[in-house]
């Protein structure tokens, strides 16, 4: 019972409780039975029912009949959902779940393999060349590196601001910018700087240790030609910055005659210290440049190469691991699901009989409270009647109405499923360890990667 209507579980029958007093008020008993008294109606001597006890007798007939055939149709859908309820997709698919890994794995895989075989290749082909590359050369030792190439360039740059600010300070003098027109010249000496010890380390100072004696000799006169270059051009700086101070206006034209006069003859201790700076500077990029890659000309750049074709198929297994591991995961949940839903539908299939109960029992109990409804209204009848009558009433006033109210409804035999799928959900647990073991054996072979080698 819930707010005075009787309800199921299964679509609820809106059977509002028989209330004998609204039956009364709905039937038009009170106004019925004086208008019928004071006609003296049932004669005294009338053995059955009137005319109006027999509408009252087919209205809850009537009732009777509505509600059964609601009930009735519930139950058939009820019948309906029970008969169609089964688990044997999940059952057939939980055993399935093996192959289905294996299927889905070997899909994946023979998408990510083209790719793998590529990376493979790439890597034999580099692995030969690094092979000869070696023969040739003669090395037998790995590649080296600087422990960040970050550092490096960090080195540079730092190298290029502090010569630049040092020299902007001796180039000041003269400037018609100040300080600032002296940084702006000494950057542009030392942008020549550092493009010099650069090349000079780089190139140079790593072609001598080439087996091939023709790349020693040839760089290395290139070596003390730049040498030679770096220390005539600095040389002309330190002219250029004494002219500065003594003569601005003319500071290039006699900076070029002091120079071509008398290469050493700088004159001024700035004018040394600029051109000392200068040189140290280009030495030290020189070094750092020579340590920025493997000594060895060409070993670092194929090394590189080769190491990020190896990491290329280390990737792609990370990645493979990856996708066999969400997979894995996909049909370990998969199998969770099946569980659960074989366990809901064996609740709902006990929720669909206990309904059908309820409901059978629903009908009964309307149907007496309709039978206990219709006498008490036939009785009000029959009093109120007795009470406006002039001659005696009838004998049956005295009886209780004869007439029973039953739905005639006999639910249909059900095939009681439950058992059935209980056993089945047994033979699903029982096979759940085995098919754990299954797919962790199935997940360890496929696991180990997508190599060809």
């Amino acid at each position: 019972m819930k707010d005075k209507k009787m309800i199921t579980v299964f679509e609820p029958i809106d059977f509002k409780v028989p209330r004998p007093a609204e039956l009364i008020d709905e039937l038009d008993i009170e106004a019925l039975g004086k208008s019928e008294g004071k006609r003296d109606l049932p004669p005294t001597n009338a053995k059955t029912p009137d005319s109006n006890e027999l509408n009252f007798k087919h209205t809850f007939h009537s009732k009777v009949t509505q509600a059964s055939l609601r009930v009735q149709e519930s139950y058939a859908k009820l019948s309906s959902a029970i008969t169609s309820l089964n688990v044997e997709a999940e059952v057939a698919e939980v055993e399935r779940l093996p192959s289905i890994f294996e299927e889905k794995a070997k899909n994946k895989r023979s998408t990510l393999r083209a790719e793998v075989k590529r990376a493979e290749e790439e890597v034999s082909v580099l692995e030969d060349e690094m092979d000869l590359f070696k023969r040739e050369n003669k090395i037998k030792r790995g590649a080296h590196y600087p422990e960040s190439v970050i550092m490096t360039i960090a080195t540079f740059v730092v190298l290029l601001v502090v010569e630049s600010a040092m020299n902007g300070y001796f180039f000041a003098q003269g400037n018609d910018f100040g300080l600032l027109g002296g940084v702006l010249q000494a950057g542009l000496v030392s942008v020549v700087n550092l493009a010099a010890g650069g090349l000079l380390g780089f190139f140079c100072f790593r072609q001598l240790n080439h087996v091939a004696k023709w790349r020693k000799y040839t760089f290395g006169a290139l070596a003390i030609i730049l040498i030679f270059l770096i220390f005539i051009f600095n040389l002309l700086v330190g002219h250029y910055r004494t002219a500065l101070a003594n003569d601005p206006d003319n500071a290039a034209r006699v900076g070029w005659d002091t120079f071509t006069a008398d290469i050493l003859a700088l004159g001024e201790f700035d004018s040394w210290m600029l051109f000392i700076i200068g040189c140290v500077i280009a030495i030290l990029v020189s070094i750092k440049a020579y340590g920025a890659e493997d000594s060895y000309p060409g070993y670092g750049r194929l090394d590189r190469k080769l190491r990020a074709a190896r990491g290329e198929v280390e990737d792609l297994a990370e990645e493979w691991s990856e996708i066999i591991q969400e997979t894995f995961e996909e049909v370990s949940g998969r199998l969770h699901e099946l569980q659960l839903s074989c366990k809901d539908k064996a609740s709902q299939l006990d929720a669909y009989h206990n309904s059908l109960q309820q409901q059978m029992s629903i009908l009964e109990h309307y149907t007496t409270s309709l039978d206990s409804a219709y006498q008490t209204c036939v009785m009000k009848y029959r009093e109120i009647n007795s009470q406006y009558r002039s001659t005696e009433a009838p004998g049956y006033f005295s009886q209780q109405p004869e007439v029973e109210l039953a739905h005639r409804f006999v639910p249909p035999s059900i095939s009681d499923k439950r058992a059935e799928i209980k056993a089945q959900l047994e033979d699903i647990s029982k096979m759940t360890p085995r098919l754990t073991e299954s797919l962790h054996a199935i997940f360890q072979r496929q696991i180990q990667g997508v190599t060809t080698k």
